[in-house]
């Protein structure tokens, strides 16, 4: 019984302690992400340099400059793929969303028509209230996506717009 105790004391000690370095980990991510990132780039970068020093008898400055350099290239040519693809993708799709509409109208008109079957059965103050809300979430769906599209879109110019400053923090 006394081990069971102790074992189950442990145990709660253990979860109360990750909960706590967990919480205390999140709440804090936007100011210690620097840092992690540092030290997991740090690892994933150790390998290739010390096999430059060992393989090719390289000064571990210029090792670790040239795996640094090669390493932050090949992120951000991959983050401005996914960017510009992204870019792309999103004007493609505000661009041709009426030519959408338009192709599908005839499943649209379809199952309009089988809601429509449902809703005329329906009790006339169900179909008011019912009203109602339709008129108001596509208000809201309008205001939703307009912001979700500014959002993006702002989103996309504040990240194109800090990488001249990663750059410049990278090369100096």
């Amino acid at each position: 019984m006394d081990k069971t105790l102790e074992k189950l004391n442990k145990l709660i000690l253990f979860f109360i302690v990750y909960t706590v370095v967990f919480i205390f980990f999140f709440t804090t991510l936007e100011y210690t992400l620097p840092f992690v990132l540092a030290l997991l780039f740090a690892l994933l970068l150790k390998n290739p340099a010390s096999y430059l020093i060992n393989k090719f008898r390289v000064s571990t400055t210029i090792a670790s400059l040239l795996v640094t350099t090669i390493f932050f290239t090949i992120i951000t040519v991959l983050f401005l793929l996914v960017l510009t693809s992204l870019t792309s993708e999103i004007i493609q799709l505000t661009q041709n969303i009426s030519a959408y509409i338009t192709a599908n109208s005839h499943k649209l008109v379809e199952i309009f028509d089988e809601f429509r079957g449902y809703y005329d059965n329906l009790d006339p103050t169900l179909i008011t209230n019912i009203q109602n809300s339709l008129g108001n979430a596509v208000k809201d769906i309008g205001k939703y996506t307009a912001n979700l599209g500014m959002f993006v879109v702002s989103s996309i110019i504040t990240v194109a717009s800090s990488i001249p400053y990663i750059l410049m923090l990278i090369i100096f």
